[in-house]
């Protein structure tokens, strides 16, 4: 076993805290949360000093107030439902018209020709368009 082994580097050896114009930014902890937190900030302003009309944008805290309320009176839940209902099915639409264009390109010549996405099998297998047999 070597004498380093779980040894501390002595404190001359640690490295010497930043300085320079950002340095209390990184002792800030949660800094990452700052560009979201401006964001609000602005954006509240922006609303509550009359730079942004309420029928285009409403400011955050009222946001905030009708989202509490709606969840209060059990009306978010229903509609998060009804939503996540309407995801849901053109989630399977999509994936089931996708998956079927995506079989018949690659399993007939003729969905090859048809639809444009079949050249992503010449890449993939190194053929080039005058190489067909």
């Amino acid at each position: 076993m070597s004498a380093t082994t779980g040894s501390v580097a002595p404190a001359s050896l640690a490295p010497a805290p930043a300085a320079g114009p950002g340095a209390w930014l990184k002792q800030i902890r949660f800094r990452r949360l700052l560009g979201p937190l401006a964001l609000l900030v602005a954006w509240q302003l922006a609303s509550s000093l009359g730079f942004v009309s309420t029928r285009v944008l409403a400011a955050p805290v009222t946001v905030i107030e009708t989202g509490w309320d709606l969840l209060k009176t059990g009306e978010l839940q229903v509609h998060l439902w009804v939503s996540l209902g309407r995801v849901a099915r053109g989630l399977g639409i999509g994936v089931s018209a996708g998956l079927l264009l995506a079989l018949v390109a690659g399993l007939f010549r003729l969905g090859e020709d048809l639809w444009p996405g079949g050249s992503v099998s010449r890449v993939v297998d190194g053929r080039r368009d005058s190489d067909e047999p």
